[in-house]
C-alpha cells in the first residue's frame, strides 16, 4: 500500500484557465494526474509493435505507468502491453491519446474492456470518426476522466516532468488533424525524450520555438512520412535515438527521405517492423540502454 500524489499545472493562461490540482489516494486508486513517490528501478520506454500505428509505454521506477496511444484496432497493443508489463498489471494510470486517428486510438477499447485506466488526456481536438466517438462515449460510461492540454501545461513525477509542447491554439484549429497531435517531452534522470505523433510542417515549427535545446529520443513523426522529420526540426533536435513505429502500409513508410535525413545527423535507428518492440532504459546522467525485441 502506498499513497500517490497527482499533480497538473497549467503555465499558458490564454490556452487554458489556471488550474492546480493535487489529490491524494491510497492503495492504488486512481486521481487525475502523476505520482510522487520513491522510485525503486529504472524507468523504461517501450515503442511497442503494434503495426502501422503508434503505441508507447513509460513505466517508471515507482511503479507508473502511462501510455501514449493505442495502436490501430488489431488487437497488437494489448498482446504488446503483455510482453512488457509484469503479470498481473493491469492498470494504466494515465493514457493519452495524441490525436483521434484509427492508427493512434483505434486500440483503447480493448483497453478499456482488459485495464483499468486513471485517466485520458488528449488535446480536447475531437475526431469526426464513429470510432472515436464510440470510444469516447465508452470511456465517459465508464466514468473514466477526460482531461485536454496543451501547449504549456506540465505534468510532474517526482523528479520527472513531462512538457506539452503542443498543440497551441492555432494548431488545434487546423483542418489537418496531424498538425494537432499532442507533443510531448519527457525529461527525466538527465535524458530528454520526445513524442510528436503525427506531426507535421507546421507543427514541428511550432515544436522547435518551445523546446530548449536537442533530445536524446525521438518517436520519429508519421510513422516515418516525407512531410514529418524535416531537416530544419531534425538539426534542432538532434535525437541520438529515433524509433520509428510502423507496419505493413501502402504509404511508403518509412520514407527514404526520412531515413535519410536521420542518417544524415547520426541518428541511430530502430523500427518496429523489423526490430520489434523497441524498450530504452533510462539508466540517469543522460545514459540510457536500447533493446530490441528481434
Amino acid at each position: 500500500m502506498y499513497e500517490i500524489a497527482y499533480t497538473l499545472w497549467r503555465n499558458n493562461k490564454k490556452y487554458f484557465s489556471f488550474l492546480f490540482i493535487t489529490v491524494f489516494i491510497a492503495d492504488c486508486i486512481f486521481g487525475i494526474l502523476i505520482i510522487s513517490s520513491i522510485e525503486t528501478s529504472a524507468s523504461k520506454i517501450s515503442f511497442l509493435n503494434v503495426g502501422q500505428g503508434d503505441a508507447e509505454l513509460i513505466t517508471f521506477g515507482s511503479g507508473v505507468v502511462m501510455l501514449i496511444d493505442a495502436g490501430p484496432p488489431n488487437g497488437m497493443v494489448l498482446d504488446a502491453l503483455s510482453r512488457v508489463l509484469p503479470i498481473g498489471n493491469r492498470s494504466i494510470d494515465l493514457l493519452f491519446v495524441s490525436h483521434p486517428e484509427s492508427d493512434h486510438m483505434g486500440g483503447i477499447q480493448s483497453l478499456l474492456n482488459t485495464y483499468r485506466i486513471g485517466a485520458v488526456v488528449y488535446s480536447g481536438r475531437d475526431g469526426a470518426s464513429e470510432l472515436w466517438k464510440l470510444t469516447k462515449k465508452i470511456i465517459e460510461e465508464k466514468n473514466i476522466q477526460i482531461i485536454s492540454i496543451g501547449s504549456g501545461d506540465r505534468i510532474k513525477t517526482g523528479d520527472s516532468i513531462i512538457n506539452t509542447l503542443s498543440p497551441n491554439l492555432s494548431l488545434l484549429n487546423k483542418k489537418e488533424t496531424n498538425e494537432s497531435s499532442l507533443v510531448l517531452e519527457f525529461i527525466e534522470k538527465g535524458t530528454r525524450s520526445l513524442f510528436v505523433g503525427d506531426s507535421g510542417k507546421m507543427a514541428e515549427a511550432n515544436i522547435i520555438r518551445t523546446i530548449n535545446g536537442t533530445v536524446d529520443i525521438l518517436k520519429v513523426g508519421h510513422h516515418g512520412s516525407k512531410f514529418s522529420s524535416l531537416d530544419q526540426f531534425l538539426h534542432v533536435t538532434k535525437p541520438d535515438v529515433a524509433v520509428i513505429e510502423v507496419g505493413k502500409n501502402s504509404y511508403g513508410h518509412p520514407t527514404q527521405e526520412v531515413l535519410s535525413r536521420l542518417s544524415s545527423i547520426d541518428a541511430n535507428i530502430f523500427r518496429t517492423d523489423r526490430d520489434g518492440t523497441v524498450t530504452v532504459e533510462l539508466l540517469g546522467d543522460g545514459k540510457i540502454n536500447v533493446y530490441k525485441e528481434k
